[in-house]
């Protein structure tokens, strides 16, 4: 085999074994994306489950502070239809104290109610959210990943084109050129000459 055979060939196979590292590398970053994506839908999945569990647990403390309240709302009237009647007077303005109160109480528990939904769906919609993000991200990763399955064919063929020429200009510049024999002062294999 002549040098200028031997430098192509080595050019050729440094070449191939280039090519096969980047599609390699390539096929490794691909997978890497895939797996984000999975973690991203499974994070979307958790972030829909975490709030309507929060969402559950919201509901359920906001049915037990309703019905402190309206316990004690019927205490605080008991009491006072107690103090009415041991005083003796059950006139208009006591029946107006009565009815007052029992209105404070209804609106006590309304409010009460309304904040407890308020909450409730902040939490559903902030845990929707959440899983919205994570899904946008789960779909960034996954073009990401097809792009790269797409791409590492094409690098790899053009790493083995961008090399086979590159062997090829070694091949035709040595082929040219005569070598020095190897006996000589002035030989050196690594040289290419111009």
């Amino acid at each position: 085999m002549s040098m200028a055979a031997g430098a192509a060939a080595l050019v050729a196979v440094g070449t191939v074994l280039k090519a096969y590292g980047d599609y390699q590398a390539a096929g490794a970053q691909e997978k890497q994306l895939e797996n984000a994506q999975d973690v991203a839908v499974r994070n979307a999945a958790i972030a829909r489950a975490v709030a309507g569990r929060n969402a559950e647990a919201a509901r359920r403390d906001t049915k037990e502070r309703i019905r402190a309240q309206q316990a004690a709302a019927k205490e605080a009237m008991a009491e006072r239809r107690l103090a009415f009647g041991a005083s003796g007077s059950m006139s208009g303005s006591t029946l107006e104290v009565l009815a007052g109160m029992a209105a404070r109480d209804e609106m006590n528990r309304a409010a009460i109610e309304y904040s407890g939904r308020v909450q409730e769906q902040n939490i559903r919609f902030g845990g929707e959210f959440s899983a919205w993000q994570y899904g946008v991200q789960a779909t960034q990763y996954g073009n990401q990943a097809r792009t790269i399955a797409k791409m590492k064919k094409l690098q790899a063929l053009g790493t083995l084109l961008e090399g086979g020429a590159a062997a090829a200009m070694t091949y035709g510049s040595l082929k040219k050129s005569p070598a020095k024999k190897p006996g000589s002062d002035a030989w050196d294999p690594f040289t290419v000459p111009n």
